[in-house]
């Protein structure tokens, strides 16, 4: 079953896309390396954060919220980038917004009943990869945002768990 979508998708994930092309590849992020998370934050336009994906009607109504969007700060994909995750490209970020929104067969969206907070696991097959994706709710603000524990690896993670499907 395809996953729904709300009207206008497609143009808001151009800007996601562009937000994240901008936050990793617009400048030299390796001076960055090695930072503490919250001094990269500071130094990259603090803690207001900024739509960098959307997720299906099913996961927003899991959620409990009207807003589809995830949203995140600069400084956070910046630090995931140079000290968490060095190993993924800019692509591999650009592979979270189809990880989030796939209706592929391959495709699935678990809950995270183990979590301290409301969160989603997303995966995702893309070529010979599977991606991995998790967003949370923040109870403080409402907003849904990611929690990048997400990566990319040649089997299929967190079978175990409840399907939302």
């Amino acid at each position: 079953m395809p996953r729904q979508m709300l009207d206008g998708f497609e143009e808001r994930r151009k800007e996601h896309e562009e937000r994240i092309l901008e936050w990793l590849a617009g400048e030299d992020i390796r001076k960055y390396k090695g930072m503490f998370r919250a001094d990269i934050i500071s130094a990259t336009g603090g803690y207001k954060r900024y739509p960098v994906a959307e997720l299906p009607i099913d996961a927003v109504r899991y959620f409990g919220v009207d807003d589809p969007r995830v949203y995140s700060n600069r400084g956070y994909f910046i630090d995931h980038a140079v000290n968490r995750h060095g190993d993924l490209s800019v692509g591999d970020y650009l592979a979270m917004l189809d990880t989030f929104t796939s209706s592929s067969p391959d495709s699935d969206i678990l809950i995270d009943d183990d979590s301290k907070t409301k969160a989603l696991i997303f995966i995702n097959k893309i070529d010979d990869h599977w991606f991995k994706g998790v967003a949370e709710l923040d109870s403080n603000t409402q907003q849904i945002v990611p929690y990048m524990t997400y990566f990319k690896t040649g089997k299929k993670p967190d079978t175990c768990l409840k399907s939302l499907k």
